[in-house]
């Protein structure tokens, strides 16, 4: 052994190229946090959190997803999803500053190498705008069983300012096949 800890070694793994790594770390404020939830009965606030960890984006530790998607994928109510995710925000290990994304905490669970996790998204809560890949979930539920997850980036555009209707609106005409 060279001195090294078992955290440095898996630190310094190289990710393979191409075909992502699909895996992800839940250190133990996650674990504290899902048997707090279930504790307290909660159990649906702990499969949401899972949910979003399990599919979010392995740079950013962000996700970005309609609502019909996590409903879809984990069959619960709209009532029980927003009463999950206001358990969840009210926690502090999920964040929803903008509709649709959710920054989950690094410290509670991360994909990707650890010494990435200062650079998650959570993590620039002061900052006004987000300009990093973002892994997007979609889940057309009334057309098709299953998601699909693709890269989103967010970027400022000069001289507009966002509005509510701006991701939605582009989704559908990505979705549609056209090209802005």
């Amino acid at each position: 052994m060279d001195g090294k800890s078992a955290k440095q070694i898996i630190d310094e793994i190289p990710l393979m190229k191409g075909k992502q790594i699909n895996f992800a770390m839940i250190y133990d404020t996650g674990f504290e946090f899902i048997d707090g939830l279930l504790r307290d009965g909660e159990a649906s606030a702990a499969r949401v959190y899972l949910h979003l960890v399990k599919n979010m984006d392995r740079n950013s530790g962000a996700i970005v997803t309609d609502l019909s998607s996590i409903i879809s994928d984990l069959g619960i109510s709209q009532a029980t999803l927003y009463r999950a995710l206001t358990t969840l925000k009210k926690s502090g290990h999920v964040v929803s500053r903008h509709r649709n994304l959710f920054e989950i905490n690094p410290e509670g669970a991360w994909k990707g190498h650890s010494n990435r996790k200062s650079s998650a998204l959570f993590m620039t809560a002061g900052k006004k705008t987000i300009d990093r890949n973002v892994k997007y979930r979609l889940n057309a539920a009334s057309k098709h069983q299953e998601g699909m997850s693709v890269a989103a980036t967010f970027e400022p555009v000069e001289g507009k300012k966002p509005n509510q209707g701006t991701l939605t609106s582009d989704t559908e005409t990505v979705l549609a096949g056209e090209k802005k």
